[in-house]
């Protein structure tokens, strides 16, 4: 009887609640799809492209189909290349080498879809849709200013030295403000202009500095683009032609430079050798068969850009600030020059103090040694003294024997030492394609010395002296760090060069070569050197330690599209993998499911567990040969089981 008082005096208060949340589920709807997250689909892979995920920690390498969401993080290793689509909006994005950027913003509020990337280096080229809302914003930030475009065709590019972007349009309009507060207004940037390292200066396009700084992804990704810039500049055109800011002539001109812009660009890349007339042809019945993009491209018949005298004027100033730059980025290289000059000249004292100490202090030592001998020999009787003088005897004869043998050591080893061979010209069937961390390990091999010294006693005064230059004030703080690194930087040899170039062309997604072959190389480069025999010792160690080198091949992490964890469930939910035929899901080491059907999205629901337990459940994506293509292990702990909150009578 209490009990049934207790819930019915426990729903009388909970009405007023219902009512409330009738009234305002309206807005609750709204929030809710305020923060509808949206995707990118990596639609083309070239190359090694790493993905760090929003919240993650580890690295994974891209694949095709992969699906990126707001948060991911990219970077592209050198000769990679990466096309990604925006399938709500059609959007076109293509990464060039060398480029790292992250998905800003990747939302939709009341069907306004924002899209924002930030890119820190490298190079980019957007193809934009006409944005459908006036609220839809498509941007590109970098760490000096931020692109806003309406559906344009455009390159960015930032120097990773300095922070500063370069944009060209092809068509449509960019709108280019500074990030810094107080540095000017936005700028305008149109059809064949460009915007050079943020200068403020718009001008037509300067085809050379443009080219120099793509690769044959973009001129790619111009040619797809082609119909789509084509189709805008037309518009753009029949605009100006409507309105009255600018006279016929003017239009005129402006619409050839546009009709030939991109058969400009292509004719220069060929000119600077970024691509062959050969590629282009063949790249060109690529996009005619395989994207079914139909566009006319004569470059023999390609007008060049005309250019009016103001615009002929501000190139030139452009150019000139160009030198400039130029001029003063030589002129500060040679003040480092002569600084390292400088500090070679005062190590080069210090070594002739040194070496003078190290002499007088030699000569003092052996003075000091016949003196106090003379006295012994003096204090002994003659069989005493006898006996000494013959120990002295044989410890100098010893002394010879064991340099003799160091020597006979020396010449052993060079005389069996391998010849290095050039490499042979490739076939016409290569084989196995050789990774750049085994061509890099590969040389390191062929450069290390049989024996000699690896660093001369010069270079190691050099580091002594730069350790104890005095640091009282920050001009001689700054002056000793750059005594230091010039010091360390005159300790590279050849193999230590091939070594550094080896283990920068790892990848960072996973541990690519077994542990202990890194600390076998790391235990022999810190062998010690001090005479012939040791540096013989330590040369064959590291030898052997490239040699035992042993790569581990990658996996890649399956995409999870949805997981829930509850009090005896676990919902998981992931995409495809291409080319995997076969999924296995693992239950604390034991299979409790396999997937041999081709789908897009795969669920696994497994609802008789335990609560408050802790599971580790692994799912693999195997190809038809039973090989792991990838993989995905989450570790979770089912959920307590939550009391009754209703008080017992």
């Amino acid at each position: 009887m209490q009990i049934k008082s207790y819930s019915k005096k426990l729903f009388i208060l909970f009405i007023p609640i219902i009512m409330l949340c009738v009234i305002f589920s309206k807005y609750c709807v709204i929030d809710a799809e305020a923060a509808t997250n949206r995707s990118i689909k990596i639609e083309e892979v070239r190359g090694t492209v790493m993905i760090q995920k929003s919240a993650g920690v580890k690295l994974i390498r891209a694949y095709e189909g992969m699906t990126l969401q707001q948060g991911d993080r990219i970077s592209t290793n050198p000769y990679a290349s990466l096309r990604l689509i925006i399938p709500d909006t059609n959007d076109e994005i293509t990464v060039s080498e060398n480029t790292e950027f992250s998905i800003v913003n990747l939302d939709e509020a009341k069907e306004n879809k924002r899209t924002k990337l930030t890119m820190w280096n490298g190079s980019i080229w957007a193809k934009v849709t006409p944005l459908k809302h006036s609220k839809d914003k498509f941007e590109i930030g970098t760490p000096s200013s931020t692109m806003n475009v309406k559906g344009t065709n455009f390159f960015v590019g930032v120097d990773p030295n300095t922070g500063n972007s370069s944009v060209f349009v092809g068509s449509g309009i960019v709108n280019v403000s500074p990030n810094n507060q107080g540095s000017g207004d936005s700028t305008f940037v149109f059809p064949s202009q460009q915007l050079l390292n943020n200068s403020g200066d718009v001008n037509i396009v300067d085809l050379y500095s443009l080219i120099r700084n793509m690769d044959p992804t973009l001129i790619e990704a111009i040619l797809r683009s082609k119909a789509a810039i084509d189709k805008e500049n037309e518009q753009y055109i029949a605009e100006l032609q409507q309105g009255q800011q600018l006279n016929k002539e003017e239009i005129n001109r402006l619409n050839q430079n546009l009709q030939n812009l991109v058969g400009n660009i292509v004719n220069e890349a060929i000119q600077q050798k970024k691509i062959s007339q050969q590629e282009i042809e063949k790249l060109i019945k690529k996009l005619k068969e395989q994207y079914n993009i139909n566009f006319d491209l004569d470059l023999d018949k390609t007008l060049p850009l005309q250019l009016t005298d103001a615009e002929k004027e501000k190139m030139a100033l452009l150019q000139k600030l160009e030198e400039e730059r130029k001029k003063k980025q030589e002129e500060e290289k040679q003040k480092q020059e002569q600084l390292k000059q400088q500090n070679q000249d005062i190590l080069n004292k210090l070594q002739e103090q040194l070496r003078k100490q190290e002499e007088q202090k030699k000569a003092v030592e052996e003075a000091a040694r016949k003196k106090a001998l003379e006295n012994l020999q003096l204090k002994l009787d003659e069989e005493k003294r006898k006996a000494l003088e013959e120990r002295l005897k044989a410890l100098e004869l010893e002394k010879k024997k064991q340099e003799e043998a160091a020597s006979d050591s020396k010449s052993k080893a060079e005389a069996e030492a391998p010849v290095p061979t050039s490499p042979s010209q490739p076939s016409e069937n290569p084989g196995p394609v050789t990774s750049d961390i085994d061509t890099n390990l590969a040389k390191v091999k062929a450069t290390v010395p049989i024996s000699s010294e690896r660093y001369t006693e010069e270079s190691w005064s050099r580091i002594v002296f730069a350790l104890g230059l005095r640091e009282t004030s920050n001009s001689e703080k700054i002056e000793k760090t750059e005594a230091i690194k010039l010091a360390v930087a005159g300790l590279i040899t050849v193999i230590d060069h091939n070594l550094m170039i080896a283990k920068s062309s790892i990848p960072t997604n996973s541990i690519r070569y077994t542990p202990d072959t890194w600390e076998r190389l790391v235990a022999a480069l810190a062998m010690n050197e001090t005479n012939d025999s040791e540096k013989v010792e330590k040369t064959e160690a590291i030898k052997n330690a490239v040699e035992r080198l042993v790569e581990i091949p990658i996996v890649s992490e399956l995409v999870i599209e949805e997981l829930s964890v509850g009090t005896n469930y676990i919902k998981v939910h992931w995409a495809h993998y291409v080319n995997a035929t076969i999924y296995e899901v693992y239950l604390n080491g034991e299979l409790v499911k396999t997937y041999d059907e081709i789908m897009d999205v795969y669920n696994f629901t497994d609802d008789e567990l335990q609560s408050g337990k802790s599971y580790i459940l692994e799912i693999l994506a195997l190809d038809e040969s039973s090989n792991v293509l990838a993989n995905k292990t989450i570790n979770f702990q089912t959920e307590n089981p939550i009391e009754d909150l209703v008080p017992t009578p």
